[in-house]
């Protein structure tokens, strides 16, 4: 991330006006087609204008982004480990779901190829 992105040095000393910035922004206007928001908001004329708003803004815009694979992952893991099945290791489960995901990627088309790959490698290469 780029420090000057996320940086106060240029609002040294500005003292943010008593009025509510974002009432105030609202009434302005909004300037259209911002298409890098972050950037917009480090302006040194958007930080002196609303210096609480903008900070704002960069505070949220530097959160990365997350998508919902996570989610999708973990509740197939949930799916995955059924009290019959209680004594898998978390090494075996993740096993099972890196397979399971790269089949649904195409990065593995044919399982049983692929275990006979992994049984020609040599014992003592394998971590």
């Amino acid at each position: 991330m780029d420090a000057a992105l996320t940086s106060d040095e240029e609002d040294g000393g500005i003292r943010a006006p008593e009025t509510d910035e974002y009432s105030r922004w609202c009434v302005e206007g909004r300037v259209p087609d911002v298409y890098h928001p972050l950037e917009f908001w480090s302006k040194a004329r958007i930080k002196h204008s609303y210096p609480r708003l903008s900070r704002m803004a960069r505070d949220l815009f530097t959160i990365p982004a997350m998508s919902d694979e996570p989610e999708r992952v973990f509740s197939s893991c949930d799916n995955m480990v059924i009290p019959q099945r209680g004594n898998l290791s978390a090494e075996v489960i993740e096993e099972a779901q890196c397979v399971k995901n790269w089949m649904r990627r195409g990065i593995i088309t044919n399982l049983g190829a692929t275990f006979e790959l992994v049984k020609a490698i040599p014992e003592e290469a394998q971590i």
